[in-house]
């Protein structure tokens, strides 16, 4: 959805929106007279007219992305004064590898996620590398178990996070290890 059309939502009973980044282009009176309390703002939208509020005697929270331009606004809807506030609206940040442990063709990595920026983290991918052999596991949770290495091979590995809003940069590259096969 790019655009949300002049009396999209008139008259009906909606109590928040959530108004995602890809909107460009916000009608008037777009959710005139409703009876919502909050409506979010996922992207950079920039300044609006206000007008898409009208009648919405219960407005009382607009959240926003940090760093919008023309934010923070001061809005009143006639009867109570909105309270704006910010929220992070960016990828996370990248994640830092605490420990390596190598095993029988496979290492395990425990992660401290970045900042989540707003949007709790939803998963990690880990990238181990060796030569030009490139493996890659997703996972839920850290940490994160990598299978199929070569025992007695080098191997280097960075790990991104993930949440609603996009994909971290990658850590730092990890020190180099060795995977051992069992009892080594």
């Amino acid at each position: 959805v790019t655009t949300i059309g002049g009396y999209a939502f008139y008259g009906n009973a909606l109590t928040s929106v959530i108004i995602p980044d890809s909107v460009t282009t916000i009608g008037d009176h777009a959710f005139h007279n409703n009876a919502l309390t909050s409506a979010a703002f996922e992207g950079d939208f920039g300044t609006f007219n206000l007008d898409m509020f009208l009648y919405n005697p219960t407005l009382a929270t607009i959240t926003y992305c940090v760093g919008t331009a023309s934010w923070p606004q001061g809005f009143n809807n006639g009867s109570t004064i909105i309270v704006t506030t910010p929220i992070g609206c960016s990828p996370p940040d990248a994640p830092t590898i605490d420990s390596i442990v190598a095993g029988n063709a496979q290492a395990t990595i425990t992660v401290t996620p970045g900042a989540d920026n707003g949007s709790p983290i939803t998963g990690y991918t880990a990238v181990c590398l060796s030569g030009f052999n490139l493996y890659q596991v997703n996972s839920p949770t850290s940490p994160i178990t990598v299978s199929g290495l070569t025992n007695g091979v080098n191997y280097a590995c960075a790990v991104s996070a993930k949440n609603a809003r996009g994909t971290s940069p990658l850590s730092a590259v990890s020190a180099p290890f060795v995977a051992l096969p069992a009892g080594c």
